[in-house]
């Protein structure tokens, strides 16, 4: 049954390839707009949340410019509603790394990375995947270096051969003690990898008696925790802090601004989520964008719709003999849909084509393409969104075309006959 309906889809595709050349290039190009908005708007709105317990993931910072007078890893035994933290070096704080190869042979190799510096506490705290080393070497070496796999592919296909590889940059021995997986959707990435100290570095004594926000402290809350509730409990402790710079203005107990003197103790600890949606655009930015996407599919969609329907009428004699012979409504419907889907698979394959040659202009208008590859499957997931609405669209005229007798579907036909031949 199944090769009856493709072998009538495809010999109706081909009666009418004019009109279906014209509808599916429409459609095609329709979709491939709903396409490349919802794909970035799910972009946009997806940063860090790849992670394990993403949702219970928060940015730790200070309320003003000021050095927290303690050890920050103490806040897990102050703050019993933290499950574990992490921190590293701030945002912008990557460095470029010219790194010579420790090695007698005449192949010793110069690398340029850019790395950021984190605590050992880093991987388990993203869970990132260790492709390669395990996190007790990791741990353990000092200035031990991690790499994303894309940047280690591209020193060596065989990136277990790169562990314990060691390097030189001015006077300082760096080791490769690991190699993990890129987040595929993440804020947080080092360039190329990151450095993992605790004893060196950042981490060698202000990480622990001067902490302020030029380190970026990550921690994740218990799951019994609600963050309204723990924003409460940061405002109604008291942690010691020392000012700097721009001091700055708070407000009192009566809502009045006062201006806020060194070694105040009113100091607090402010939080955010790791992936704030509304950081960068509103909710209305998102909405606009997407009801313009959907209204191009629509718009497409209903033009390729009606050509069909017409099609659908045009072949009500068909239709009647299928019905004189047993078939039911849910047999034209398969019918129908088995085209519908075969003209719609074309349409996916032409609107990939047809990203590849705009790839360029798309993304000159401020629409993000990380990876074409990660388009082309969400835009398998978007297809079949668009089936589901297709086939309520052409549920209606099936239904109606199921509803007329056979008697008068082949009535108006010869009717139809007669009139064409008096009228010559």
């Amino acid at each position: 049954m199944l090769k009856h309906y493709i072998t009538v889809a495809f010999r109706n595709l081909w009666k009418y390839r004019i009109q279906n050349i014209l509808g599916i290039t429409g459609l095609s190009l329709g979709f491939l707009c709903f396409s490349v908005i919802v794909f970035d708007i799910e972009w946009q709105t997806g940063y860090d949340t790849e992670y394990p317990g993403a949702g219970r993931m928060y940015i730790l910072r200070t309320e003003y410019r000021s050095d927290y007078n303690g050890n920050i890893y103490s806040l897990t035994q102050a703050l019993p509603e933290i499950e574990k933290m992490t921190v590293c070096g701030k945002e912008d704080g990557q460095k470029s790394y010219t790194l010579s190869e420790l090695s007698d042979t005449a192949k010793s190799q110069r690398y340029r990375l850019m790395l950021g510096e984190c605590d050992t506490a880093f991987i388990d705290f993203f869970s990132l995947k260790i492709l390669a080393g395990n996190r007790y070497s990791i741990n353990r070496t000092v200035n031990g270096i991690v790499l994303f796999d894309t940047k280690a592919k591209q020193m060596n296909e065989n990136i277990h051969s790169l562990i314990g590889t060691s390097f030189q940059s001015g006077d300082e021995i760096f080791q490769i003690a690991g190699i993990v997986k890129r987040p595929v959707n993440s804020r947080i990435n080092f360039g190329d990898g990151f450095i993992i100290n605790r004893l060196t570095g950042i981490f060698k004594d202000e990480i622990y008696n001067r902490w302020n926000d030029e380190y970026r402290t990550f921690i994740m809350l218990k799951n019994s925790v609600p963050e309204k509730k723990f924003k409460e409990t940061l405002s109604n402790r008291q942690f010691s802090f020392t000012l700097y710079g721009d001091q700055g203005m708070r407000k009192n107990a009566d809502g009045d601004w006062i201006k806020v003197t060194p070694n105040d103790e009113d100091e607090r600890f402010t939080v955010k989520p790791l992936n704030d949606l509304l950081e960068y655009k509103s909710v209305t930015d998102y909405l606009s964008k997407f009801f313009i996407g959907l209204l191009v599919l629509l718009t497409t969609l209903f033009n390729y719709t009606s050509f069909q329907t017409s099609v659908f009428y045009n072949r009500l004699k068909e239709c009647a003999l299928r019905r004189t012979a047993g078939a039911g409504k849910k047999d034209l419907f398969f019918l129908f849909f088995t085209e519908i889907i075969i003209a719609f698979i074309i349409t996916y394959f032409v609107s990939i084509l047809l990203l590849d040659l705009f790839k360029g202009y798309i993304t000159e208008h401020g629409f993000y393409l990380p990876d074409l590859n990660l388009v082309r499957i969400s835009m398998l997931r978007y297809l079949l969104f668009v089936l589901l609405i297709a086939s309520v669209l052409y549920a209606i005229p099936i239904n109606v075309i199921h509803r007329m007798s056979i008697r008068s579907v082949f009535l108006g036909i010869s009717q139809k006959g007669k009139k064409e031949r008096y009228a010559m």
